[in-house]
């Protein structure tokens, strides 16, 4: 039998609290490497993307409140990423609105394809309104490109949607 692993505790410091997270299981073994690498990257999400520490919210629950809201988001761009990966050929309309993959192929000044592209090429798109470069030596855009990039997306595809909804386009 295993001896149960040390949680590896977090502390997250705002203003006004300190609130203490323990991540139960994980460890320094292989198999779990890459699951803490997973929680590193969302809170790389969290802390830059989100900017979690700027927020001064004045009450636990405030904070609690947005941190719930911000995790969705974090868990949301991670997951891109790492389907991105994974499974480059899904079908992007499975992780995004219509208007959000349209809304990239627009902002690169490319042709909107009339069905759903690749999730990989959608991605890729997107990535680049971040700073991703796509050279050949590059690799896959990271969380840091993506958000970046869903940013401007985000704006793009609100306008998207109200021009069809109020001027049936």
């Amino acid at each position: 039998a295993h001896a149960a692993d040390p949680a590896i505790p977090l502390t997250v410091t705002t203003l006004y609290n300190q609130v203490s997270v323990a991540w139960a299981g994980l460890s320094k073994t292989p198999l779990q490497r890459s699951s803490q690498w997973g929680i590193e990257r969302l809170f790389l999400v969290l802390k830059e993307g989100c900017r979690v520490e700027a927020l001064q919210l004045g009450t636990v629950a405030r904070l609690e409140r947005a941190f719930a809201l911000f995790l969705v988001v974090g868990w949301r761009i991670a997951r891109l990423m790492r389907l991105g990966r994974t499974v480059p050929d899904l079908e992007a309309s499975l992780l995004f609105e219509p208007e959000e993959w349209q809304a990239a192929y627009i902002l690169a000044k490319k042709p909107v394809p009339k069905s759903p592209p690749r999730l990989n090429d959608v991605l890729r798109l997107i990535a680049r309104q971040g700073g991703f470069l796509g050279r050949k030596g590059d690799g896959e855009p990271g969380v840091k490109t993506i958000w970046l990039g869903l940013q401007r997306i985000r704006d793009v595809a609100a306008g998207i949607k109200y021009a069809r909804e109020s001027h049936d386009l």
